[in-house]
């Protein structure tokens, strides 16, 4: 499952919904008619407080609670599955905290409070969450990154997460092996420099590989085409997208 890794430019520029609005907006629409319907008949017997007896209202009431606890749970579960993902603002916070991913295990052991859309377990408080759909979240960091480096919209943009081993393109989703993580490692850390090209042979030393070139190394990497991550030019290898190395908020 993809896991992405440092949300730090996002911090002022936040997407999703907090937690009560998300478990509306992404169930099951059987769910949510389900809540509609307790939530208006409800309404409807308030609306003649004097005219209905008391176990009526409570019945009333106690309906919308289990609905909204149908949609809570669904919610909850997709956030683990990965389905969703939410980030939030880690606590004790500072000015220039950042906002952070809540990786998919951890919904395993936090338990949402959705009256102030925050959650808590093992040691973990995390405020201000806010979900969204994976995709949802991809095209905002992309927009973001392009903003705040000045990149035109067209100059590409990947997020992968901290061992890449999960590259994240718009075209589609590069999952690597070992070896060829540490390709794209290298390669990240060379863009990080002045001149951003290696030989194919430097980068796969540094990378342990005896393959006689990265072409061999990717070359089961065809849909998307691995030449979607890297530019070669007489020998020589680049990243050719700016990567984004994004960070999962972790226990204390």
């Amino acid at each position: 499952m993809w896991s992405i890794e440092s949300l730090t430019s996002l911090a002022a520029k936040p997407i999703g919904r907090e937690l009560e609005d998300a478990a509306k907006a992404f169930s099951r629409p059987s769910f949510l008619q389900v809540f509609k319907r307790a939530e208006a008949e409800r309404d409807r017997l308030f609306s003649r407080f004097t005219d209905e007896p008391e176990h009526e209202l409570r019945r009333a009431d106690d309906k919308v609670d289990r609905a909204s606890r149908l949609l809570r749970t669904a919610l909850r579960k997709r956030l683990r599955a990965g389905e969703l993902i939410a980030t939030g603002i880690k606590v004790p916070a500072s000015l220039l905290s950042p906002r952070q991913v809540i990786g998919p295990e951890l919904w395993r052991v936090l338990e949402p409070d959705f009256d102030d859309s925050s959650a808590r377990g093992a040691g973990l408080t995390v405020v201000d969450v806010l979900v969204c759909e994976p995709h949802e979240l991809e095209a905002h960091v992309c927009r973001v990154a392009s903003e705040d480096t000045g990149e035109a919209a067209a100059s590409p943009v990947g997020i992968c997460n901290s061992n890449y081993t999960t590259v994240r393109l718009s075209e589609g989703e590069f999952l690597l092996g070992p070896v060829q993580a540490s390709v794209i490692r290298e390669l990240h850390q060379a863009s990080l420099t002045p001149d951003p090209w290696r030989t194919g042979r430097a980068v796969l030393d540094a990378a342990g590989s005896n393959s006689k070139g990265i072409r061999d190394v990717f070359q089961r990497h065809t849909d998307p085409s691995w030449r979607l991550l890297i530019e070669e030019k007489r020998a020589r290898y680049r990243l050719r997208v700016s990567l984004k190395v994004l960070e999962a908020a972790e226990p204390n």
